[in-house]
């Protein structure tokens, strides 16, 4: 992964599988790639060899609050998945008011309610 000033890129090697056969999706902050590998031999020949055996593949990346999950952009260029992730607000701290509820209450330590009257 490369940081840049508006965002994230993620550069994924996948020699031999074609654009169609790569499948990105976002689920609760989590990135998930799979595919397969599927190049057959020429019409023709027999392979005796072969660098990348055709077989599934999945990775998973967990995402920060601080990128845009929806603005993503997937490229494929020479066995080279590019995902590039736009950067987001980033999540602020919030202070929430404690209030005080009306009506009876419980002693914590006999499990007893009552009405507020001692």
């Amino acid at each position: 992964m490369f940081e840049e000033d508006d965002g994230v890129t993620l550069m994924m090697d996948i020699p031999g599988v074609a654009p169609d056969s790569v499948d990105v999706s976002v689920e609760n902050r989590a990135l998930t790639v799979h595919g397969t590998n599927n190049a057959p031999a020429p019409e023709g020949y027999r392979r005796i060899y072969a660098e990348y055996a055709p077989a599934a593949f999945e990775r998973a990346f967990s995402l920060p609050d601080t990128l845009d999950a929806d603005g993503i952009e997937a490229s494929h260029r020479d066995g080279v998945l590019v995902l590039t992730f736009k950067k987001g607000e980033a999540a602020t701290p919030k202070q929430i008011k404690v209030k005080a509820a009306k009506g009876a209450r419980t002693n914590r330590r006999t499990g007893e309610r009552n009405n507020g009257t001692q």
